[in-house]
């Protein structure tokens, strides 16, 4: 496996904080991250309730599978992949609000923070566990045990950076077995450049050129989603030799100009015919909208592009179902 792990795709969630010490929170809102999306509590019973109140749409990665009837006579099914749903989410503004992580303290009166982390039902929830230097044993105990993924000594001096650091770290974490059968049924039979390190680390440097806050897979064309916290969307376009041999054949089939064809050929454009040229006459059919300036990828033979404003077949509004969008609203509420 390469060591550019790149998941299915990826965006933020909500992260929860625990603590009666309604002073510890207050100064804790001052040095909080402004990209993090997040909900505190003072008590833990309420917080409860927020983590285990089930969410009203399975994750994502459970609704690309399905049953499917293979005949209807013998009664037979398989598990159908349906990866075009993966796009469709940009759309659902919700899918920020799951919890990832949690932040407790470990001191608290009405229950401790143990006790608090044992009444999580979602297993897949990283939990985090503020303790003080006496409790400290009790913590390498829960670790061990399973109970909590990280400790944190809160009078640490540098318990803040620690704690977001863990918070990045742990989010990342949730979202792998989050996806961890979709991904597990990609490595089957896995896309093309997943089998090119040299794609992989570009595709994880463009993420961090572009401030991606999420991505999505998607295979028409082959690339990804590239989304920042605005809701600006860019289609990063991937395509190979005889991806774009095939897109050649095609062109030069439908009598495209003489200026299309030379830049495929030379290898300046991809293509991507999101709309057939048989819907268009020879004269109507707008080539240019379906070519995009390409840079090939250094030591492969894949070429990567970008479309500035991708054609979504699908209802997205960035202004309701952005990451930016989704802050505002945990702000006023």
């Amino acid at each position: 496996m390469s060591k550019f792990h790149i998941l299915p795709y990826f965006h933020p969630s909500t992260i929860i904080f625990v603590d009666d010490n309604s002073s510890f929170l207050e100064g804790l809102k001052l040095r909080i991250p402004p990209a993090l999306a997040y909900e505190m509590f003072i008590d833990p019973s309420k917080a409860i309730m927020r983590l285990n109140n089930p969410q009203s749409v399975a994750p994502l990665a459970d609704r690309c599978f399905s049953m499917l009837d293979q005949d209807a006579i013998l009664g037979s099914s398989a598990i159908y992949l349906d990866l075009s749903l993966i796009e469709l989410e940009i759309s659902r503004a919700s899918r920020f609000s799951p919890p990832a992580v949690v932040v407790v303290d470990y001191d608290m009166p009405m229950m401790n923070g143990l006790e608090f982390c044992k009444q999580i039902q979602d297993k897949k929830i990283q939990r985090i566990l503020l303790t003080g230097v006496a409790d400290e044993r009790i913590a390498i105990e829960a670790f061990n045990a399973g109970l909590i993924d990280r400790f944190i000594r809160k009078n640490d001096d540098h318990a803040l950076n620690t704690i977001f650091r863990y918070i990045d770290e742990l989010q990342k974490n949730y979202f792998a077995d989050i996806v961890d059968k979709l991904s597990a049924s990609l490595a089957m039979q896995p896309p093309q450049y997943f089998e090119e390190s040299a794609v992989l680390e570009f595709i994880t440097e463009i993420l961090t050129d572009q401030n991606a806050v999420e991505y999505y897979m998607v295979s028409e064309p082959t690339g990804f989603l590239i989304v920042n916290s605005a809701g600006a969307v860019r289609r990063l376009i991937l395509q190979n030799t005889d991806q774009i041999t095939k897109n050649i054949e095609y062109a030069v089939s439908c009598n495209a100009p003489t200026s299309i064809i030379a830049a495929l050929k030379e290898n300046n454009s991809l293509a991507y015919f999101y709309q057939e040229a048989d819907t268009h006459s020879d004269e109507s059919y707008p080539w240019e909208e379906f070519i995009f300036d390409a840079q090939r990828i250094e030591g492969t033979n894949w070429y990567a592009a970008f479309s500035e404003s991708p054609p979504l077949d699908i209802e997205y509004q960035p202004n309701q179902a952005s990451y930016n969008s989704y802050l505002q609203t945990l702000d006023d509420a």
